[in-house]
């Protein structure tokens, strides 16, 4: 009863200005009886309210480190070096930073690169144009992990994570994700041959495959670590190289 005089004193008091600061359209009693009227019901009124858009998180960089570089061009073999540069996977192509501002040069320019990071290690990349997989002739840079006669090599590409956002539930992302990954290969004659499993990496060994099996196995290596994955291919290496 005091609830409802409460209510009633509240609406005379709002009759007696002469301009409402809240519309006699817009009060919540008439909005609610007007959408009950219409029958509409709180499934509705959920859905009826403009959803804030999904954004596109994430980003396209190897790194988003800048590294001093040495760049050498596929026509000329011209080299560049000294700058700071950064590699965007999906563009494909290398930020350069100068002192009149960001370059950016196609990857199909680069016939290889060579970069220091923060802990004053170098990293090598190849042209992928060299190289096929299925018979496809690949574009972008590929990561030389270990040199020789047997490569391993890291290609890179960008996973979509579509976005997850269930409307009757209320919940997930409405975001849609760009998430850099490495998958890692070797190479036979041009043919990039993708590495997942000890399998994999016994077939490439060929008639090394019983000498790197004892390898792996005495040594604990597992393929799916890339630092171990690096020990069996530099053995693999040694072993070819010693044979000859």
């Amino acid at each position: 009863m005091r609830v409802f005089a409460t209510l009633v004193l509240i609406s005379a008091c709002l009759t007696g200005y002469a301009q409402w600061a809240i519309p006699p359209q817009m009060r919540a009693s008439i909005t609610l009886d007007n959408l009950a009227q219409n029958g509409l019901n709180q499934t509705d009124l959920l859905y009826g309210i403009p959803m804030e858009p999904g954004k596109v998180v994430g980003d396209t960089y190897i790194t988003k480190v800048w590294n001093i570089s040495t760049i050498m061009l596929s026509e000329s073999d011209k080299i560049i070096e000294g700058y700071p540069a950064r590699y965007d996977i999906q563009a494909n192509a290398l930020e350069i930073k100068s002192k009149s501002g960001i370059k950016v040069l196609n990857a199909k320019s680069i016939k290889s690169l060579v970069w220091i990071d923060s802990l004053l290690i170098p990293h090598y990349f190849v042209n992928a144009n060299t190289f096929r997989e299925d018979g496809i002739e690949q574009a972008g840079l590929l990561e030389v992990l270990v040199d020789g006669e047997i490569l391993l090599l890291n290609k890179f590409y960008i996973e979509v994570v579509k976005p997850s956002y269930n409307i009757a539930m209320g919940s997930g992302s409405k975001d849609t994700k760009l998430i850099p990954r490495t998958a890692t290969y070797s190479a036979k004659a041009g043919e990039l041959i993708r590495i997942k499993t000890k399998r994999d990496v016994l077939k490439i060994s060929g008639e090394y495959s019983d000498a790197i099996n004892k390898i792996i196995a005495d040594e604990g290596l597992k393929v799916n670590k890339q630092y171990d994955l690096i020990e069996i291919f530099v053995r693999l290496n040694e072993l070819k190289q010693a044979a000859k």
